[in-house]
């Protein structure tokens, strides 16, 4: 079995394991709504570092959140919104390249306000 093989089973257990239920919203909060599966993944980055260095002059961090799926299942589009449940809702702002069987959206949360008009999965 090849290393990518490797990789591509063992991000298909991770996904199987830890997939939380959404609904994907395509044309806004009072078109349609599809159940799709992914994982949600969000990484502290420090902010105001020196790029280059190993000098830590970051005063805060910021989190960037990112949902996983599995390109088979479900391919994102900039701009899809998903909710996650009544008080985690994202935009996707960009897609990274597909890596192996998955593709990563860069997110945003939406605000508060914005957050009400999107319906959660009846598990969220």
């Amino acid at each position: 079995m090849s290393l990518r093989a490797i990789k591509d089973t063992a991000r298909a257990r991770l996904h199987q394991g830890m997939k939380v239920e959404t609904l994907c919203y395509a044309e806004g909060p009072v078109g349609p709504s599809t159940t799709v599966w992914c994982r949600v993944n969000s990484k502290n980055d420090a902010v105001g570092d020196l790029a280059g260095t190993s000098l830590s002059y970051a005063e805060r961090a910021e989190t960037i959140p990112k949902l996983i799926f599995i390109a088979a299942e479900h391919v994102p589009v900039k701009g899809n919104i998903y909710s996650v449940s009544d008080t985690e809702v994202y935009r996707v702002d960009h897609l990274e390249p597909q890596d192996g069987i998955t593709i990563t959206a860069v997110v945003t949360r939406v605000s508060k306000n914005e957050m009400s008009a999107y319906a959660p999965p009846a598990g969220g």
